[in-house]
C-alpha cells in the first residue's frame, strides 16, 4: 500500500517539494514557485523575487531590477527606466 508520504504532498503557494520528500520548502529569493511539484524557476530578466513567490514580480517603472534577489531600486535623479528594466537610462 502506498503511503501519504509517497502520493506527495499538497503544498502552499510559493512552496515547493522535491518529489517523494514529503515536506514543503518555501521558495528561494530569485525564483518563483507557481507549481509546488516543479522545482523552482528562475526569475526572468527584469524581474525579482524576495522568497516564498508564487511568481515573480516585474520591476516597476522608475525603478531598476539588476538581481533577482534583491528589491528594486529607484532610478537617479536624471535617469529612467521603464517597466521591468535592468539598468537605467
Amino acid at each position: 500500500c502506498s503511503t501519504a508520504r509517497d502520493a506527495g504532498v499538497a503544498c502552499a503557494l510559493g512552496t515547493h517539494s522535491a518529489l517523494g520528500s514529503g515536506l514543503c520548502a518555501p521558495c528561494p529569493e530569485g525564483f518563483e514557485c507557481a507549481v509546488a511539484s516543479v522545482p523552482p524557476v528562475p526569475c526572468a530578466s527584469g524581474h525579482y523575487s524576495l522568497g516564498s513567490a508564487s511568481n515573480c514580480t516585474a520591476c516597476p517603472p522608475g525603478y531598476e531590477c539588476p538581481v533577482a534577489t534583491l528589491p528594486p531600486s529607484p532610478c537617479a535623479v536624471g535617469h529612467y527606466a521603464t517597466g521591468s528594466a535592468l539598468t537605467v537610462t
